[in-house]
């Protein structure tokens, strides 16, 4: 996994990610707020989101040469409150490669590319 600090509280984030993913028209499965949710039970906890998203035919394409990766899709970004401030979570650039039988698949290589893209995106986004 990347970790990488950006400017930012979390809900600005996550709308900046959001709007990212949009643009690429991908499909948000869901938007968890782990910290809401612990608050509804009566448990304290720093603010943390996960996203949830992906693109169907794009995963398909990836289960259809190793089916094991069903257990990383959709895709997820996490986003949390850390101590130097709001922290991001990515999957690593060849996370799908080196973890399942996906070498030069064109689909890891467009993840690795989104990633990119939304790190870049998100450290050069300034408040």
């Amino acid at each position: 996994m990347k970790q990488f600090s950006v400017d930012g509280n979390i809900d600005k984030t996550c709308d900046n990610i959001l709007t990212f993913l949009a643009e690429r028209n991908f499909t948000i499965f869901c938007n968890i707020d782990h910290q809401a949710n612990a608050t509804a039970i009566g448990l304290n906890m720093p603010a943390a989101r996960t996203i949830v998203f992906g693109n169907p035919q794009a995963g398909t394409r990836l289960m259809q040469q190793d089916i094991t990766v069903s257990f990383n899709l959709p895709l997820r970004i996490a986003v949390v409150e850390a101590p130097a401030g709001t922290t991001v979570i990515i999957p690593g650039p060849a996370y799908f490669e080196n973890n399942y039988n996906l070498k030069n698949h064109p689909v890891t290589q467009a993840i690795r590319k989104i990633f990119t893209e939304l790190v870049v995106r998100l450290t050069s986004h300034r408040d």
